[in-house]
Parts: C-alpha cells; structure tokens; sequence
C-alpha cells in the first residue's frame, strides 16, 4: 500500500507489516524539529495517558511490586510516568530534552543517557532492568530496528520491555489510510503493528507476552463513540457515500457535520494503540 502524504509517501514493507514515510527526515532535520517545538507538547494529564494507565496495570499484575525493580523509561520527559510506580522501585531515565533532565534529577530520577541507541553496550547498563518502558517514541524513531535492538540489551534475563505506539491494524486505519490522525505529526515516522513486533521478537528471542489494545487518551464511552461516528462521517465523505453520511447526520448532535468536507478527524480516544509486552527469557543468550 502506498498513499500520498503531505511531501512524502507513505510505504509499508510487504515482509514486516511496518509502515513508513518515504522519504523519512534526516536526523539533522529532526533535531532541528524538536529544538524549535514547545516542550509543552509533551506534558500530559497523567491520568488521561491509556498507555501509561495501561503499562501501570500490566506491571502490577506481572510484577511482585513489594520488591524492589529497576525501571529505565525512554523518552521520560519530566518523569510523568515514573511517577505512577511504587516509590521504592529504582527510576532511571533516558530523555534528550534538557528540560526534561533537569525536571526527572530535581525529583530524583536517574538519568543515564539522552538517547538509548547511543548507550554503549558494554556499559553498566547491558541488561541491568528489570523494565523498559517506550511510550509514544516509536512513531519518532528514524530507525526503528536499531533502537529496539539496543532496548533488548537493556533488559535482565527474565525482564520485560514494555512498548505503546499506534496500530495501523485497526480499523479506522484501514478506513483513512493516509489521512489518519497519527500522521498529523510530520515527526511521525514509523508506523507498527502485532505483525511487526512479532517478528522483531521471534528474530531476537524474545517472548511477546502480551498484547493490549488501549486508546491514545483515556474518555468516556459516549465521548469514544462519537470519534467513531466522526470517523466512519469522515470515511463515508472521502468515498462519495453520500447516503451514509446523511444517516450519520441525521443523528442528534451530527447535523453540522454536513460542512466538515471529509477532513481529518482527531479521534484519539479511539482503541487503536497497542500495548506490547516483550519477555527476554532467562535462558536465553546475550547478544554481543
């Protein structure tokens, strides 16, 4: 499947499943990018965050969380996260906003590096964690293969890497391809799915655990309805199914839709993000 998107095109691997934009913006470009953003971008209300409300229930039915574990987060920023887990769990860090740094060290965060592909492998921390967590980075990453390699050498034998990023195997996907919301952000790169990590896994001994379908933001059932309604409208207009989409405005509340044109929606209360639960077996082999 190729679609046009924006100055780029969006490509997905036959082999792997992983969608991308072709051409992707050069690390010198996405420096540049990111110094030039707010860094109120990435400040969430914690408990609207569905993939940090479903990591926490996923670590406290897997873990004994009277004992103490280390826990690196990637992609941190101010430590939003970590500040969900247990207090006596050993926090670390690994962010590249100076912002960001000085705001997890003030809270007593561990930070030990900026980016997790420039950790040196024989370094102290080679499979020092019990849990890595990645959430909403893998979308931004360049190469994405490096840097879940070198996420894998994190983690203890017996530990888990815990990833949550968009799933274009869901439907609305499927519906919008190219004009889905997740592609509003140009820093958005990559795109996965069950297939992709999968198969990442399976090529590095790794056990996918488990696999949890979350929204992006956390609402109410009746808010997640009407961003499928959207959806569905924005689907129905886009294809010229013009009877549908007078159904759908002829629903209470839906009548001003009629001028949207069949733009994109922002529906990110929408289940279509996944939580992936990586386990590196205890027999298994260090990589070199």
């Amino acid at each position: 499947m190729i679609e046009p998107l924006r100055e780029s095109r969006l490509v997905e691997c036959r082999d792997c499943g992983l969608l991308f934009r072709e051409p992707g913006l050069t690390a010198e470009q996405l420096t540049k990018f990111y110094r030039n953003l707010p860094e109120t971008i990435w400040r969430y209300e914690p408990a609207q965050v569905g993939s940090w409300a479903c990591a926490k229930k996923t670590l406290h039915q897997l873990h004994d969380t009277t004992r103490s574990l280390d826990v690196v987060d990637v992609g941190a920023f101010e430590g939003g996260f970590l500040r969900m887990l247990p207090d006596h769990w050993k926090k670390h860090a690994i962010e590249p906003s100076p912002q960001g740094r000085t705001s997890l060290r003030d809270t007593g965060v561990d930070v030990i590096g900026e980016y997790v592909d420039q950790l040196d492998q024989n370094t102290n921390y080679h499979e020092q964690f019990d849990v890595v967590t990645l959430f909403d980075v893998f979308e931004h990453l360049p190469s994405p293969i490096r840097t879940l390699d070198a996420l894998a050498g994190l983690i203890k034998p017996g530990g888990r890497l815990l990833l949550s990023t968009g799933n274009t195997d869901h439907w609305s996907w499927r519906m919008l391809e190219g004009s889905h919301w997740y592609l509003h952000s140009v820093q958005h790169l990559c795109f996965g799915n069950a297939k992709y990590f999968r198969q990442w896994a399976k090529q590095r001994d790794l056990q996918v655990e488990r696999i949890v379908r979350h929204p992006h933001k956390l609402a109410s059932p009746s808010a997640s309805m009407v961003q499928a309604l959207e959806t569905l409208h924005c689907w129905s207009v886009r294809k010229r199914k013009t009877w549908l989409a007078r159904i759908i405005q002829m629903l209470p509340g839906c009548r001003d839709w009629m001028h949207r044109n069949g733009r994109t929606v922002f529906a990110n209360s929408l289940r279509d993000h996944l939580l992936i639960c990586f386990r590196k077996p205890i027999a298994a082999t260090s990589a070199t």
